[in-house]
């Protein structure tokens, strides 16, 4: 019988901050190459006791305890098909609940408790908006609160400045079509779009749905006005 293959190590990352209520984020960082960083955040939604985490990124000891003082993790919830790295480690170690959408998956561990979709959200108060004809899974959360906050992984993403980036890391995101700015993932775009197809229709179906904040999976936070900049953004990549 073969070891269990061991965690992923944390790297760096800032501590948890309140956005709204029952609203945290970590702003963190993933080692996407040897000695290269990129910001990664993870979400935490609260339900009374219950700690959701979207686009999970395992934390410090101390980290993990200042998590752990906002309440108990219950769900780790996976929105994006390349953001895994840390699901795991929250499951086996937490006795978390997995949710991901059907289809085959990047990370095949660990394996779905609960399957979601736009008809059963993961938890109360979120919406679903699947980003349909993509060719990987792929979704949006949309909270019902303070005039909506649209969570992302890849596929949207607001970048306000380079910060737990590894320095000089400007130039590379540049050459890969990243800006500081609200924008389609442009890596992502090019994998998730079929060839010699469009998923502008789905993008455009999110329009349709209410959100003033928005926080991806890697950039920073977008406080207020943050539908504006995600049509802007859409009007960009698809024009």
């Amino acid at each position: 019988m073969s070891a269990p293959l061991p965690y992923p190590a944390p790297t760096h990352h800032d501590p948890i901050q309140a956005l709204l209520p029952d609203l945290y984020w970590v702003h963190g960082s993933v080692e996407f190459r040897p000695g290269r960083f990129l910001s990664r955040n993870m979400a935490i939604v609260r339900r009374g006791r219950e700690l959701n985490l979207i686009n999970a990124v395992r934390l410090s000891p101390e980290g993990e305890r200042a998590l752990l003082e906002l309440g108990d993790i219950a769900r780790v919830v996976r929105i994006g098909n390349f953001h895994g790295l840390d699901d795991r480690y929250y499951v086996e170690t937490h006795g978390a609940q997995f949710c991901c959408l059907p289809g085959e998956q990047h990370y095949a561990e660990p394996k779905a408790d609960a399957l979601f979709g736009p008809d059963s959200p993961p938890f109360a108060g979120a919406a679903v908006h699947v980003f349909e004809g993509a060719t990987f899974p792929e979704c949006a959360l949309i909270l019902d609160q303070d005039g909506g906050v649209l969570l992302t992984c890849d596929a949207l993403q607001y970048w306000n400045d380079w910060s737990n980036c590894s320095p000089g890391m400007s130039e590379g995101a540049a050459q890969m079509g990243f800006s500081l700015r609200m924008l389609v993932g442009p890596p992502w775009l090019r994998s998730a779009t079929p060839e010699g197809g469009s998923i502008e229709p789905t993008f455009r179906a999110l329009l349709d749905r209410d959100f003033d904040h928005m926080l991806g999976a890697h950039g920073g936070f977008f406080r207020g006005g943050a539908k504006r900049a995600v049509t802007e953004a859409i009007d960009r990549a698809f024009c």
